[in-house]
């Protein structure tokens, strides 16, 4: 019994530490993209835009369900 205590305790380590490195690399992605907005020379640029909020949706989607399987 220990030693699955021990176990999910490290896993739940493992868990919270994605989650935090994904939540900081959406704030990124938010900064990058509301900079690819900010300033009109970045046209040709602007393909990529969606595919940087498309991404960071998806890892906000996949970070809150995680929690909500950690927490619940």
């Amino acid at each position: 019994m220990k030693k699955n205590g021990r176990k999910q305790k490290i896993i739940h380590k493992y868990i919270l530490s994605i989650g935090l490195f994904g939540i900081i690399l959406c704030h990124f992605l938010n900064i990058i993209s509301r900079s690819f907005l900010l300033f009109p020379y970045y046209n040709k640029k602007i393909i990529f835009l969606p595919i940087m909020l498309i991404f960071s949706t998806i890892f906000k989607t996949a970070i809150s369900l995680i929690e909500m399987a950690v927490f619940n």
